[in-house]
């Protein structure tokens, strides 16, 4: 690539990294509610805004100079070992009087003074296959009257220990063998307890076998009396919940829930939501796909697990996060089944029982920021396609007065092309699926253009954009791609999640067959309906589980692609835990594995293909998953390229992610000409 070129496409990655910054005001609620305040972007300038909540009218006005800022209190970050990857940053929890700091350093649970003196250590005899875990992202582990701190204690002995090589500064170089819960093998152990902050002993907590499961805290009761957990089987088959006092550490079991394949919770184990919203009355709210679709279901904490739960909320509906709750009321926001099944919008149901009701309109996702006193609300939504507006409502959807509309024109250029969001029938032949055509700049549809098809496939989350800004460097790439002159389409597939039940259990047992089917025929649909993509020079590319069927798509479909880019590439079904609720264990049936598995591919493939493989030192099994195939392009005599990022990870960072971003763009100019 010309420097010229080059700089260019560095300037549209800075350029769309910025949308981010620039289309999300900032929006921030004073104590009292009476008073909203953000940051309006105009160009290269920032001006401070005001909308003032009272009697009267709302009115939007600028804010004057020198207003105050609401600091929240803002701890360091501590390394915790995660099931997905060795070690990843942490926040500090504080704690409810706001003297303390709680972490894990060196595998002992530490408590920080605030106030700048040193801290204490709260337990002893961790070793380097011993140590104590802290939860601490989205939920709070100290009970709220400071006394208790809930942890675990997590024996990793029999953990798979891998390979990895380190660079250091001076050139040196060492191996170290950080463990990976890989499908099949022993995982960690985990021991609940709950850790007096005083320095006594710690408690621990009996909730029955804990081999082969996981554990997350929900959260504790107001009164501090117990704090409330998630036993989850290793196959996601089957989620307990347990109400555990703080005076005994005594567990009870309040709720169980099985499926004959595999629960919405996936995303629990890597650390997300756990689906279980705890109201300050001893009632509970799951969430449950048991009908088919995601609800709402409401439940007693003091009831016997074999007591029903009450139905919230019905019909084609996913339901994606609780927003909000008082006495009488519960807020949520959902997608709904129709003509746009990605949109996100706001409801409210009767905690007393009653239909669902909607509160926001216009297509897209909506993102929501309740007052303090939850009285009002600032709605903000957009679609890929439009820019996002936003809208003071009551609590109850109406609108009172428009916050912000920006000009997506005056950030992008008079040139930018808008992304179309397309639609196109599934394998099955009946089954909707959605997506995104990003476009180059200047769009003329009498021109033929080449086409890149960024593809994940993963069934645990979705890759297609549904909201305008970019939410990650994926995002921000496919934008940068685009602007280069490339076509770029990202496609959701059947097997993923966001849509009914059945529409992601179809990839119970089986990964790869309809992932290809739908991506495959989906970019056919297009091509018989778009004239301006060119067939002869077409290409595609993933990330982690992308990469893997990034190499099947160009192994299956040789007609419609020329060349393949597989970042960290995720190409051992066995490499991870993150397979086995979809597929099982293999050692009860190793077949779906097998099926998944690419590493025949290679004497597939047309020898005109062209590959590209890139993985980081750090990521030892995708750094092992590249060596092994890079040997059988070579065996199979496939033309490829390989890129090592020493000391990088699965996420590429700093000048590793610019030049892995601009090595993929070069590779396709090169392979696509």
């Amino acid at each position: 690539m010309p420097l010229r070129d080059r700089n260019d496409f560095y300037a549209a990655l800075d350029r769309f990294a910025a949308l981010r910054r620039d289309l999300v005001p900032g929006f921030r609620w004073s104590a009292d509610g009476c008073e909203l305040r953000w940051t309006r972007s105009t160009g290269a300038t920032a001006v401070p805004m005001v909308c003032m909540i009272g009697d009267a009218e709302p009115r939007v006005a600028t804010a004057p100079s020198g207003h105050p800022q609401t600091e929240a209190m803002s701890g360091r970050a501590f390394l915790r070992e995660t099931y997905l990857v060795p070690e990843i940053p942490a926040p500090e929890a504080p704690s409810p009087d706001g003297r303390w700091y709680a972490s894990v350093q060196q595998g002992e649970l530490h408590l920080r003074d605030t106030g700048g003196r040193a801290g204490r250590r709260l337990t002893t005899g961790a070793t380097v296959a011993i140590a104590w875990d802290l939860e601490t992202l989205g939920v709070d582990p100290w009970s709220p009257d400071g006394r208790w701190l809930f942890a675990c204690r997590m024996d990793r002995r029999a953990v798979w220990r891998d390979v990895r090589t380190r660079f250091d500064a001076d050139g040196g170089v060492r191996v170290d063998h950080p463990r990976v819960q890989r499908a099949g093998t022993a995982i960690d152990l985990v021991m609940p307890h709950l850790v007096p902050t005083d320095g006594g002993p710690a408690l621990p907590i009996d909730l029955g076998e804990m081999q082969d499961h996981f554990l997350r805290l929900v959260g504790w009761l107001p009164d501090a009396s117990a704090v409330v957990l998630l036993r989850l089987s290793r196959r996601l088959d089957l989620a307990e919940l347990f109400l555990v006092d703080a005076a005994h550490a005594h567990a009870r079991l309040v709720m169980r829930e099985q499926c004959a394949t595999f629960l919405r919770l996936d995303p629990i184990i890597w650390g997300g939501p756990t689906g279980c919203d705890l109201l300050p009355d001893r009632r509970y709210v799951w969430q449950s796909e048991r009908d088919g679709w995601n609800h709402l279901y409401l439940g007693r904490l003091d009831a016997e697990p074999t007591v029903p739960l009450v139905q919230l909320t019905r019909g084609e509906m996913v339901v994606h996060d609780v927003v909000r709750y008082d006495e009488e009321f519960l807020w949520f926001r959902a997608r709904s089944s129709g003509t746009r099944p990605y949109d996100l919008h706001l409801y409210r149901v009767p905690l007393t029982g009653g239909p669902a009701r909607r509160l926001t309109d216009g297509d897209g996702e909506h993102e929501v920021l309740f007052s303090p006193d939850g009285s009002h609300l600032v709605d903000t939504f957009s679609t890929p396609c439009v820019a996002p507006c936003s809208v003071l409502r009551r609590a109850d959807g109406t609108p009172l007065v428009q916050l912000e509309v920006p000009d997506s024109g005056q950030m992008l250029g008079p040139r930018w092309s808008a992304p179309e969001e397309v639609v196109v029938t599934a394998a099955d032949g009946r089954t909707a699926l959605h997506g995104v055509l990003f476009r180059p700049p200047g769009f003329d549809p009498d021109r033929r253009y080449p086409l890149l098809h960024w593809v994940y496939g993963g069934p645990q989350m979705r890759a297609a954009p549904t909201a305008f800004a970019p939410r990650g460097d994926n995002d921000i790439l496919h934008h940068a791609l685009a602007d280069a002159g490339y076509l770029v389409l990202v496609l959701d597939a059947r097997g993923t999640p966001q849509r009914s039940k059945a529409f992601q259990d179809v990839v119970w047992r089986s990964m790869i067959d309809h992932v290809v089917a739908d991506q495959a025929g989906a970019l056919r649909q297009l091509m018989r309906r778009h004239p301006w993509i060119d067939p002869q020079r077409v290409g595609v590319l993933g990330r982690s589980w992308g990469a893997l069927f990034a190499l099947h798509l160009l192994a299956h479909a040789p007609d419609l692609y020329r060349a393949a880019a597989c970042i960290v590439p995720g190409f051992d079904p066995r490499g991870g835990l993150i397979s086995e609720p979809y597929l099982g264990l293999p050692q009860d049936d190793p077949k779906p594995y097998q099926d998944a598995e690419p590493w025949s591919l290679p004497q597939r493939l047309d020898q005109r293909a062209r590959v590209l493989l890139m993985a980081g030192t750090l990521d030892s099994p995708q750094q092992w998953n590249l060596q092994r195939m890079s040997r059988l392009l070579v065996e199979s005599d496939i033309s490829h390229q390989t890129l090592v990022f020493a000391e990088q990870e699965h996420v590429f960072e700093g000048h590793a992610l610019r030049f892995h971003q601009r090595a993929l763009r070069d590779f396709f100019d090169e392979a696509l000409a």
